[in-house]
Protein backbone atom coordinates (compact mmCIF):
# COMPACT_ATOMS: atom_id res chain seq x y z
CA UNK A 1 0.00 0.00 0.00
CA UNK A 2 1.24 3.40 -0.93
CA UNK A 3 4.35 2.11 -2.69
CA UNK A 4 5.44 4.07 -5.78
CA UNK A 5 5.93 2.09 -8.97
CA UNK A 6 7.64 3.07 -12.19
CA UNK A 7 5.52 3.43 -15.29
CA UNK A 8 6.60 0.74 -17.76
CA UNK A 9 4.05 1.54 -20.49
CA UNK A 10 5.11 3.08 -23.78
CA UNK A 11 3.31 6.39 -24.26
CA UNK A 12 4.54 7.54 -27.69
CA UNK A 13 7.32 6.52 -30.02
CA UNK A 14 9.90 9.24 -30.44
CA UNK A 15 12.00 9.48 -33.59
CA UNK A 16 15.27 11.39 -33.41
CA UNK A 17 17.41 12.30 -36.43
CA UNK A 18 20.90 13.67 -35.83
CA UNK A 19 22.79 15.47 -38.60
CA UNK A 20 26.50 16.25 -38.29
CA UNK A 21 28.54 18.34 -40.72
CA UNK A 22 31.63 20.50 -40.91
CA UNK A 23 30.89 24.14 -40.18
CA UNK A 24 30.59 26.07 -43.43
CA UNK A 25 28.04 28.75 -42.51
CA UNK A 26 25.68 29.71 -39.67
CA UNK A 27 22.56 27.90 -40.95
CA UNK A 28 22.24 25.54 -37.96
CA UNK A 29 22.85 28.45 -35.54
CA UNK A 30 20.07 30.48 -37.13
CA UNK A 31 17.64 27.55 -37.11
CA UNK A 32 18.27 26.76 -33.45
CA UNK A 33 18.51 30.28 -31.99
CA UNK A 34 15.43 31.79 -33.64
CA UNK A 35 11.73 30.88 -33.67
CA UNK A 36 12.56 28.62 -36.64
CA UNK A 37 13.30 25.89 -34.08
CA UNK A 38 9.72 24.61 -34.40
CA UNK A 39 9.58 24.78 -38.19
CA UNK A 40 6.88 26.21 -40.40
CA UNK A 41 3.20 26.47 -39.42
CA UNK A 42 0.52 26.18 -42.11
CA UNK A 43 -2.89 27.48 -41.05
CA UNK A 44 -4.59 25.47 -43.80
CA UNK A 45 -6.79 22.55 -42.86
CA UNK A 46 -6.03 18.85 -43.23
CA UNK A 47 -8.53 18.80 -46.08
CA UNK A 48 -6.07 20.79 -48.22
CA UNK A 49 -7.66 24.22 -47.88
CA UNK A 50 -5.18 27.01 -48.45
CA UNK A 51 -3.71 28.84 -45.50
CA UNK A 52 -0.88 31.17 -44.59
CA UNK A 53 2.58 29.83 -43.80
CA UNK A 54 4.63 31.38 -41.01
CA UNK A 55 7.36 30.31 -38.60
CA UNK A 56 5.89 28.20 -35.80
CA UNK A 57 6.86 29.78 -32.48
CA UNK A 58 5.72 26.89 -30.28
CA UNK A 59 3.17 29.09 -28.49
CA UNK A 60 0.11 27.79 -30.35
CA UNK A 61 -1.90 24.82 -29.17
CA UNK A 62 -0.28 21.41 -29.51
CA UNK A 63 -3.31 20.20 -31.46
CA UNK A 64 -1.93 21.89 -34.57
CA UNK A 65 -1.01 19.24 -37.11
CA UNK A 66 0.52 21.33 -39.91
CA UNK A 67 3.81 22.46 -38.38
CA UNK A 68 7.46 21.52 -38.19
CA UNK A 69 10.04 20.30 -40.64
CA UNK A 70 9.66 17.38 -43.01
CA UNK A 71 12.87 15.38 -43.40
CA UNK A 72 13.30 13.11 -46.43
CA UNK A 73 15.99 10.45 -45.98
CA UNK A 74 17.03 8.67 -49.18
CA UNK A 75 17.93 5.13 -48.13
CA UNK A 76 19.51 3.82 -51.32
CA UNK A 77 19.73 4.06 -55.06
CA UNK A 78 18.22 0.64 -55.76
CA UNK A 79 17.13 -0.50 -52.30
CA UNK A 80 13.98 -2.19 -53.60
CA UNK A 81 15.56 -3.83 -56.64
CA UNK A 82 13.26 -2.01 -59.04
CA UNK A 83 15.40 0.99 -59.91
CA UNK A 84 13.40 3.21 -57.54
CA UNK A 85 14.83 4.99 -54.54
CA UNK A 86 13.39 4.25 -51.13
CA UNK A 87 12.64 7.43 -49.18
CA UNK A 88 11.78 7.66 -45.47
CA UNK A 89 9.83 10.82 -44.67
CA UNK A 90 9.76 12.00 -41.07
CA UNK A 91 7.00 14.56 -40.58
CA UNK A 92 6.37 17.30 -38.01
CA UNK A 93 9.98 17.50 -36.83
CA UNK A 94 11.20 20.15 -34.41
CA UNK A 95 14.78 20.97 -33.43
CA UNK A 96 15.73 19.84 -29.96
CA UNK A 97 19.52 20.37 -29.77
CA UNK A 98 22.44 22.02 -31.53
CA UNK A 99 26.12 21.65 -30.64
CA UNK A 100 29.49 22.72 -32.05
CA UNK A 101 32.77 20.95 -31.42
CA UNK A 102 36.37 22.10 -31.81
CA UNK A 103 39.26 19.69 -32.34
CA UNK A 104 42.93 20.26 -31.69
CA UNK A 105 43.57 20.69 -35.42
CA UNK A 106 40.89 23.42 -35.69
CA UNK A 107 38.37 21.22 -37.48
CA UNK A 108 34.93 22.44 -36.49
CA UNK A 109 31.85 20.25 -36.63
CA UNK A 110 28.27 20.97 -35.67
CA UNK A 111 25.37 18.69 -34.90
CA UNK A 112 21.65 19.35 -34.98
CA UNK A 113 18.91 17.04 -33.65
CA UNK A 114 15.35 16.82 -34.93
CA UNK A 115 12.59 14.95 -33.08
CA UNK A 116 9.12 13.83 -34.06
CA UNK A 117 6.31 11.75 -32.58
CA UNK A 118 4.57 11.07 -35.91
CA UNK A 119 4.94 7.69 -37.63
CA UNK A 120 7.34 8.00 -40.60
CA UNK A 121 6.26 7.23 -44.17
CA UNK A 122 8.38 4.96 -46.36
CA UNK A 123 7.78 5.51 -50.07
CA UNK A 124 9.43 5.05 -53.45
CA UNK A 125 9.11 8.48 -54.93
CA UNK A 126 9.35 12.18 -54.37
CA UNK A 127 5.61 12.95 -54.39
CA UNK A 128 4.15 10.22 -52.17
CA UNK A 129 4.89 11.98 -48.86
CA UNK A 130 3.69 15.49 -49.70
CA UNK A 131 0.22 15.13 -48.18
CA UNK A 132 -0.49 17.01 -44.95
CA UNK A 133 -0.33 15.11 -41.69
CA UNK A 134 -3.80 13.87 -40.80
CA UNK A 135 -5.47 14.56 -37.46
CA UNK A 136 -5.60 10.81 -36.75
CA UNK A 137 -1.81 10.54 -37.14
CA UNK A 138 -0.89 12.98 -34.38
Amino acid sequence: MGKNTNLQAEIKKEIIVTLTRKVSDNTFDVLFNTPARDGVFDSGGADGTAGTKTLHDGLRTSKNQNFGYRLHLELGNDALGSGKKEVMTIRNCCITAHTKTLDANNAQEETIEFYSYVQPIISTGSTAARALTGADEI
